[in-house]
């Protein structure tokens, strides 16, 4: 994202505080982990200066989570966006960022004794930390 240049980093800050919103408002169906955005995620990057792009189609998948700046945000932005620019290229350099790992092998499916069977699949260093109980059947998943 960085690499993008200032409009798309203030783009992602913007999308990530529409998450933000919708998540103080309780809103269900709109995740922050890249999946799918609902109707009410499109609202809310509405309301803090985001677009859907014309002529982009809403996908099955994703739903709504393709955005950019509205004109009137690139607008008032102007200036951050420009100091973005001037200073990500410098600063990139020096930054490390994370990349998630493409696979799930690392993850684990856990399942109760209840009928029929419940499953949670979890990150095997959380699973390691010790037994999660099922408030349901009252066993361990194992």
């Amino acid at each position: 994202m960085l690499a993008e240049g200032g409009e798309a980093t203030a783009g992602h800050i913007l999308h990530e505080a529409a998450h933000v919103l919708c998540w103080v408002r309780g809103l269900k169906g709109v995740t922050v982990r890249g999946a799918y955005h609902n109707a009410d995620f499109r609202q809310a990057a509405e309301e803090v200066g985001l677009v859907w792009p014309e002529g982009w189609e809403r996908t099955a998948r994703h739903g709504f989570s393709t955005t950019a700046l509205a004109d009137g945000t690139r607008h008032a932005l102007r200036d951050h966006v420009n100091t973005f620019d001037v200073v990500i290229p410098g600063v990139l350099p020096h930054v490390t960022v994370a990349t998630p790992p493409r696979n799930r092998e690392h993850r684990v499916t856990l399942s109760c004794q209840c009928e029929p069977v419940r499953n949670l699949r979890i990150a095997k260093s959380v699973a390691d930390q010790g037994p999660i109980r099922c408030e349901v059947c009252g066993n361990r998943f194992t």
